[in-house]
C-alpha cells in the first residue's frame, strides 16, 4: 500500500515545455467474500436478492484463493497451504493430523500456553530447517484465523479443498488474548457458525499453525465524514448511523433491527458514493481485539460504543437463517442473532478503481 502521493510529469520538445500533476493512491485488496449467494428475510425465508443490499446480493470482496495442499521437494509428505490473498502459509492439517487429506493421526489438543509450544516445536525439526522447510511457525492471531472461515458452507465452515479432513465442530486457538479478561483468549469455532468467542486459557482446544506476517492498521481520515482503510481499500462512515460531527458527538446512535439497518445504509447519501451494510468479513477488518469497550481505534472512529453492530451476513446453516451476524465491539466477538433484534450500524463503501 502507499499513501496518497503527488507526481509531476514534464515533457519537452521543440515547441517548449509542458507539465501535468496527478495523484496516485495505492491500497490493499478488499477482504475475502463470505461466499453467500442467497438472501433471506427476517423470517428465514429465501427471497430475491436484487436490491436488498444483503451480503448475498452484493457479494462484496475478493474471491478466496488458496493453493491446494503441497509438500516440498525435500519433504513431500509435509503439507502446507498458502493463502494467496494474505500471503500467509498454513500447515494444511490441524496439529496431530497427517497426510494430503489429513486423514491420518488424530487431533492434538492443548491449552493456550501448550499450543504455543506445539507450533513452536515445528521449527527445529528437519535438522533446523523446520516443518516443510519453514522454521517460523506460530499460533495465528484471531484476525488471521478468521480469514479461513467460509460462511457459504457449514459443518465445517471452512475451505475443504485447501484444508481437508475437518471435523464438524473443530474449535481452534488463536494467539490473541481477551483484552478485558487476562484469564481468557480467543478461539474460533469452525462448526456450523464460524463464531469468534473467548474461553478460559486453561481449556483444551486444537490449533492450526501459521507462518508469515500481517499488515498493521493503516487509516486515513478524509475529513469529509469518511475513513479510508488503506489495507483494504474500504471507505467507512466515520460515525455510526445516527451520530454526526467531527467527533461523532451529535445525535444518538441508531439502535435498529436488521432490515432497517440494511435500508439505512442502502439509502445513505454521503460524498456521492454507494453505501452498504458491511458483511461480516468487512466489519471484522476494523475490529481491534487489543483493546476493549470499544474494540476499535477510538481516535479514528470516535464515540463508538462497546455495543453490537449489524453485518449484512445471514447465518447460513439449517434452521438459523432467521439470524444474521453481529459483532460486539466490547471485545470483538461475534454471533448470529435474530434479525428482529436491534443493534448499532456503521456503513461501508468501496473506492472506485481506475478502469
Amino acid at each position: 500500500i502507499q499513501t496518497s502521493t503527488n507526481y509531476t510529469v514534464q515533457v519537452t520538445n521543440s515547441s517548449g515545455i509542458a507539465s501535468a500533476s496527478f495523484t496516485i493512491l495505492i491500497v490493499g485488496q478488499e477482504p475475502k467474500k463470505t461466499g453467500l449467494t442467497q438472501c433471506w428475510d427476517s423470517a428465514g425465508g429465501l427471497v430475491s436478492c436484487t436490491g436488498t443490499g444483503q451480503d448475498g446480493d452484493l457479494q462484496a470482496g475478493t474471491t478466496a484463493n488458496f493453493t491446494t495442499p503441497l509438500g516440498t521437494t525435500a519433504y513431500p509428505t509435509q503439507y502446507i497451504t498458502k493463502d494467496n490473498l494474505t500471503g500467509l502459509v498454513w500447515k494444511t492439517c490441524r496439529q496431530g493430523f497427517t497426510g494430503a487429506t489429513c486423514g491420518g493421526g488424530g487431533s492434538t489438543l492443548g491449552d493456550s500456553s501448550t499450543v504455543t509450544t506445539i507450533c513452536g516445536s515445528l521449527n527445529p525439526i528437519n535438522s533446523g530447517a523446520g516443518f516443510a522447510e519453514i522454521n517460523t511457525w506460530r499460533v495465528p492471531t484471531v484476525t488471521e484465523l478468521e480469514n479461513l472461515i467460509n460462511h457459504s458452507v457449514s459443518g465445517p465452515a471452512s475451505y475443504s479443498s485447501a484444508f481437508p479432513g475437518e471435523l464438524n465442530t473443530p474449535i481452534l486457538w488463536t494467539s490473541t488474548p481477551d483484552p478485558n479478561d487476562i484469564t481468557k483468549g480467543f478461539v474460533i469455532s469452525f462448526g456450523n457458525t464460524g463464531n469468534t468467542t473467548n474461553i478460559l486459557k486453561t481449556a483444551n482446544r486444537g490449533v492450526r499453525c501459521v507462518n508469515g506476517t500481517s499488515p498493521t492498521p493503516s487509516y486515513t481520515d478524509r475529513n469529509d465524514g469518511t475513513i479510508l482503510d488503506r489495507n483494504t481499500g474500504l471507505l467507512w462512515k466515520k460515525c455510526p448511523q445516527g451520530l454526526s460531527g467531527s467527533n461523532c458527538s451529535t445525535g444518538s446512535a441508531d439502535n435498529i433491527d436488521w432490515i432497517v439497518a440494511l435500508n439505512s445504509c442502502n439509502t445513505l447519501n454521503l460524498v456521492g458514493l454507494t453505501w452498504r451494510l458491511p458483511n461480516i468479513n468487512e466489519l471484522k477488518t476494523i475490529t481491534d481485539r487489543s483493546v476493549s469497550n470499544p474494540s476499535i481505534d477510538s481516535t479514528i472512529f470516535p464515540n463508538t460504543a462497546g455495543t453490537v453492530f449489524w453485518t449484512s451476513t445471514t447465518t447460513n446453516f439449517t434452521g438459523n437463517t432467521t439470524n444474521a451476524y453481529w459483532i460486539s465491539f466490547f471485545i470483538g466477538d461475534n454471533i448470529g442473532t435474530s434479525k428482529i433484534s436491534t443493534a448499532n450500524v456503521r456503513c461501508v463503501s468501496s473506492l472506485t478503481p481506475i478502469q
